[in-house]
């Protein structure tokens, strides 16, 4: 899964190469601070468990049938294979286990079943979760990115062209903005400003 919050990308995956590591790993790249990194991590688990609510059995039959079968290791080329192989070494996982499941064990699993797993051990509200956070913060001079005179005026100029199309006063709200963001606002100020505006 993936999410795009301005400044922000976001992954989410399974880490299972075998029975050594199981688990969601989610990896941020932001130029935000580590406690504020944390708390959108947080943001994103009450969005998926939010989700997970208005889900119901029915809406589980898609992600089963691409599972048809059973999950098993079906390498099509030599290089697949290698790859597979390669991955459990690399990530300390010697048993080799490809996560083989039956068909008839998937058809058990009831949308309750998955709100229950994630809530006991994803949730940040889960009592026995275990989560390991790692900030790789970068020793060069952070070169905050403004948004220049020149491209405040071009912006501006584009809601003027394009006013009709607008429901709200643009020369008001071009008045506004500058009234709220000052000066030489950073480029994540001017995007999360805007956005907030027209996405009205």
């Amino acid at each position: 899964m993936r999410w795009h919050r301005l400044d922000e990308m976001c992954d989410a995956s399974c880490c299972m190469p075998g029975k050594v590591q199981q688990g969601l790993v989610i990896s941020l790249q932001s130029e935000q601070t580590p406690n504020f990194l944390e708390l959108q991590v947080e943001t994103i688990l009450n969005e998926i468990k939010g989700l997970l609510e208005l889900l119901g059995d029915g809406d589980t039959k898609d992600v089963k049938r691409v599972f048809k079968g059973g999950w098993d290791l079906q390498p099509k080329n030599s290089t697949d294979l290698a790859s597979w192989y390669d991955l459990h070494p690399l990530n300390g996982a010697l048993d080799f286990d490809h996560g083989k499941f039956s068909e008839d064990n998937l058809k058990k699993v009831t949308m309750e079943d998955i709100r229950s797993l994630f809530m006991s051990h994803v949730h940040p509200a889960s009592t026995v979760r275990s989560k390991l956070s790692i900030h790789l913060i970068s020793q060069n001079p952070t070169q905050i990115k403004g948004v220049s005179d020149d491209a405040v005026a071009a912006f501006n100029s584009l809601l003027e062209q394009h006013k009709s199309q607008l429901d709200f006063d643009a020369p008001q709200a071009c008045e506004d903005a500058k009234r709220v963001l000052g000066a030489n606002p950073t480029l994540s100020e001017f995007s999360r400003y805007w956005s907030s505006i027209l996405d009205e």
